[in-house]
């Protein structure tokens, strides 16, 4: 099997079983919840993105709400091309956000460019080495490589804990996160890469 057959087979099956999660509400605040305990020491004053979620993806709002409420500066990606790293610009609860690619919103063109200290990204299916199963378009990928040639960052795959899975298959340009957080764990990645 290819890689890109054996990346496309556990996207499907990862999409129904984010599909059949029941409880929603219960996982985003318990993501919520983890996060904060993990990093909640280091976030006042810091540049965190994350992102706002399309179909069955793990609901980040409570998180962006939290990380607002806890004095962190709010990012949301948006796409400016295909083949580019996202860019992300600031978000403050109550702004308003536009249509865009994918079904995905996002920030106006004239919110305020930041770079993020901390990039929080989706995913369908990850690993504890931090192997991260996305969309296939490699806009994380992208933009993860481009913030560490540029500096420090610290990526983080959030998700359901069912789409924790012990092995995703990765290419060369699939780029690793550091920390995982589920609706039942945190799993440091850079103890097992």
């Amino acid at each position: 099997m290819t890689l890109y057959d054996a990346k496309k087979r556990l996207r499907a099956e990862m999409a129904a079983a984010r599909g059949r999660i029941a409880d929603r509400t219960r996982a985003a605040t318990a993501v919520r919840d983890r996060f904060l305990s993990r990093f909640g020491d280091r976030l006042r004053g810091t540049t965190v993105s994350a992102y706002w979620p399309v179909r069955d993806e793990l609901d980040s709002r409570p998180l962006l709400h939290a990380l607002a409420d806890g004095g962190a500066t709010c990012a949301l990606p948006a796409v400016v091309g295909r083949d580019r790293p996202l860019v992300f610009r600031r978000w403050r609860p109550g702004d308003a956000l536009i249509e865009a690619a994918f079904g995905l919103r996002e920030p106006a063109a004239t919110a305020e460019p930041l770079i993020p200290a901390i990039v929080v990204a989706p995913l369908l299916a990850v690993d504890p080495a931090g192997r991260r199963l996305g969309y296939g378009g490699g806009y994380y990928d992208r933009t993860i490589a481009a913030l560490r040639r540029a500096g420090e960052v610290v990526a983080v795959g959030i998700g359901y804990d069912v789409q924790i899975r012990p092995g995703v298959p990765a290419g060369p340009g699939d780029i690793r996160v550091d920390w995982v957080v589920s609706d039942k764990r945190i799993v440091d990645c850079t103890e097992t890469a």
